[in-house]
């Protein structure tokens, strides 16, 4: 079986899309005969190559770039260059399609790239099967700042979309209803995680963020109750790891508040060390529609590398973490500063070896193995 995977984003780049597609597949080989006689080629849109890759590769999986414009910061003149740029995506999907002949193309993350590849079929008369991952509901994010007329129409046109695709992977039951999509054969694949254990982190206290740096993140309500923190006594300090469009405006904010560092992007295979340098991950996602909808990665990678979560109590993070690890998570009430601050001091004088408690054997089940045969079984059904 041949499967054809087109992400809009993919490594090196760093998020929650590309974070779980490569640790989801990369047990399988690309480009040959890998496990199971599943041969994996995957095709990745321009917009955020920022290096300019041709082909990148890393563990088992080869990515293969298409030329086009880069991402901007203005959401509608990304939006504008995208509508251009569509006639040269189609053909560029023609191509590689022919030159494949999958048995399935799987569509990650971006309704956008759909109707070429459902043109692109039409057209070519081919019949392979066309699968949509639907692991964002990414209209309604506040850091797209789009209008609530213009989320609509979008919504809309998605599901008009997905209606002629043959099967869609959702992320979450919720992401399910949002969408609600009659007569597609469906399944749920939830996140999982990779990552081992670290040992507690020795010395001083350091609460930290990883992942992309964007307002609905609530990092800048986080870093607000750290100030609360430090004026109160607290002794740690908070780490702030990733970029993202929000960064600057955090940055030109934040950066004289004493114990809060900003210390960049990273590499998603250098999450193991960065982990070893904190003790507690805040996640402090905002009270929106998109955080009750969506269950995020790094909440249960946290966990998986043996950190304790203090989270805002969204129900996106709280459906991310199994109910049998929410003993190393503190859920505090979202965009509240004082219940954060208020848990922050509690790290000060609660028991530090709490973390040497997590038991790899208890969050093994939690790694990505089952969801990838998952995954591929239900690719075998729509092929059958």
């Amino acid at each position: 079986m041949k499967v054809l995977n087109i992400l809009y984003q993919a490594y090196p780049y760093v998020s929650g899309s590309t974070v779980r597609f490569h640790d989801l597949n990369s047990g399988y080989q690309c480009n040959t005969d890998g496990t199971d006689g599943i041969n994996v080629y995957n095709v990745v849109l321009p917009f955020y190559n920022f290096e300019d890759y041709k082909i990148f590769k890393q563990d088992n999986l080869s990515y293969q770039f298409l030329t086009g414009p880069k991402n901007s910061a203005s959401i509608y003149f990304n939006t504008l260059i995208k509508l251009i740029y569509f006639p040269i995506l189609f053909f560029q999907m023609i191509y590689v399609v022919r030159k494949i002949s999958p048995d399935l193309v799987d569509v990650h993350a971006m309704t956008y790239s759909l109707p070429g590849v459902i043109l692109g079929r039409l057209f070519l008369r081919k019949k392979f099967k066309i699968v949509y991952n639907c692991r964002s509901v990414w209209h309604i994010n506040i850091d797209s700042r789009l209008p609530k007329i213009l989320q609509r129409c979008i919504f809309k046109l998605d599901r008009s979309i997905m209606k002629y695709v043959d099967g869609i992977i959702y992320i979450s039951e919720d992401v399910r209803q949002h969408y609600d999509i009659k007569n597609v054969k469906s399944i749920i694949l939830g996140n999982r995680a990779s990552g081992t254990p670290l040992k507690p982190k020795k010395g001083t206290l350091s609460f930290g963020y990883v992942g992309s740096i964007l307002e609905n993140e609530g990092i800048h309500v986080a870093i607000e109750a750290f100030k609360n923190y430090r004026a109160r006594g607290g002794i740690g300090e908070f780490q702030i790891w990733g970029s993202g469009y929000y960064e600057e405006t955090l940055v030109s904010k934040y950066k004289n508040v004493e114990g809060v560092y900003f210390r960049g992007g990273f590499l998603p295979w250098q999450r193991k060390e960065i982990y070893s340098e904190i003790s507690h991950i805040i996640n402090f996602r905002l009270d929106t529609e998109l955080s009750q909808t969506v269950t995020p990665i790094k909440s249960l990678e946290c966990i998986m590398h043996g950190r304790q979560l203090i989270a805002s109590n969204v129900d996106g993070i709280r459906n991310s973490i199994p109910k049998e690890l929410y003993q190393f998570v503190t859920f505090v009430e979202a965009e509240n500063v004082d219940s954060l601050t208020d848990a922050m001091l509690a790290c000060d004088t609660r028991n530090s070896g709490k973390s040497e408690n997590i038991s790899f054997p208890n969050i093994e089940k939690y790694n990505w193995s089952n969801n990838q045969q998952k995954q591929f079984d239900y690719y075998r059904t729509l092929i059958a």
